[in-house]
């Protein structure tokens, strides 16, 4: 510690002065925790190597948050011809099993919002990205079961 006093102008810190230094640490700011879609916009940073994150994340902006633009790959006639996939053949309608779940989890709309990114992350997009994952996955198994 900085002290003029002692030659050299540095001293070791006391007991006294260590313990006041080890205050309760702060609770992280989070600097998204107002404005859920800068929130999806940093999530959809992550490393997305099967697609599925980019997914959830177009699906998440288009329930909640009215983005319904041409390049939105959820909206219902983009989702199959991006995936390739015929889900009425196969038996599953991956638009409205998507929009079922997250009606479902609806308050999480407002919890984006309010919530921290990681928690927005581990509780709600991750277990989405999953879903769809599942889904197609389903999708995929009855194709080679056809076969």
């Amino acid at each position: 510690m900085f002290d003029p006093t002692v030659p050299g102008c540095f001293r070791p810190l006391t007991r006294q002065e260590i313990q006041k230094q080890r205050l309760p640490k702060p609770e992280p700011v989070d600097v998204f925790r107002d404005n859920a879609e800068e929130k999806l916009w940093k999530i959809a940073g992550l490393q997305d190597a099967d697609g599925y994150l980019g997914l959830a994340l177009d699906a998440i902006r288009y329930f909640f948050f009215g983005n319904k633009d041409d390049d939105n790959t959820f909206i219902e006639g983009n989702l199959y011809r991006y995936r390739y996939v015929d889900a009425f053949e196969d038996g599953h309608h991956i638009h409205y099993e998507v929009g079922k779940w997250l009606f479902e989890r609806e308050s999480w709309s407002c919890l984006l919002g309010t919530e921290p990114l990681h928690i927005c992350f581990d509780e709600f997009v991750r277990p989405f990205r999953d879903y769809i994952a599942e889904l197609f996955q389903q999708i995929e198994i009855r194709k080679e079961q056809a076969v």
